[in-house]
């Protein structure tokens, strides 16, 4: 199981500062392919870890995450 932290949020800060055209990348698009580079990653670990083919990945959240995972 894996808990994605949202890009800007905690840890995640890709800039020193909060100006306007450093929040360029804070969008729902840049947040979803986040999330499918990290799952292919992932898949792709596994499969070279333990062989045979990729995985079923199952995306959950509730608010904003539940709807993150609906359009992921």
């Amino acid at each position: 199981m894996f808990v994605l932290e949202h890009r800007y949020y905690g840890k995640s800060q890709p800039f020193s500062d909060w100006s306007t055209p450093n929040l360029k990348y804070l969008t729902a698009e840049q947040a979803l392919e986040d999330a499918a580079a990290f799952i292919s990653y992932v898949n792709d670990d596994m499969v070279y870890r333990y062989g045979g083919s990729k995985r079923k990945i199952f995306v959950i959240g509730g608010s904003y995450p539940g709807a993150m995972a609906a359009w992921l």
